[in-house]
């Protein structure tokens, strides 16, 4: 076996949904999007969506963008 080989292993132990949120500035504001993975029903990851849209909103709506 080569000396340089490599092997990267990536374990998550949390069971339960995850929640990725994707944050970009342009220059009409911001643009956002959420995913739900691992949601037990649609039911759960609707309202973890709704829940994190809401909350970018909240925080990303009133940011005005400054040149």
């Amino acid at each position: 076996m080569p000396e340089n080989e490599q092997h990267v292993y990536h374990h998550q132990d949390a069971d339960g949904p995850h929640i990725n949120v994707k944050v970009e500035r342009n220059s009409r504001g911001y643009n956002y999007e959420a995913t739900v993975t691992g949601a037990k029903t649609v039911k759960e990851a609707v309202a973890l969506l709704k829940d994190a849209i809401d909350q970018l909103r909240s925080t990303y709506a009133d940011i005005a963008v400054q040149s």
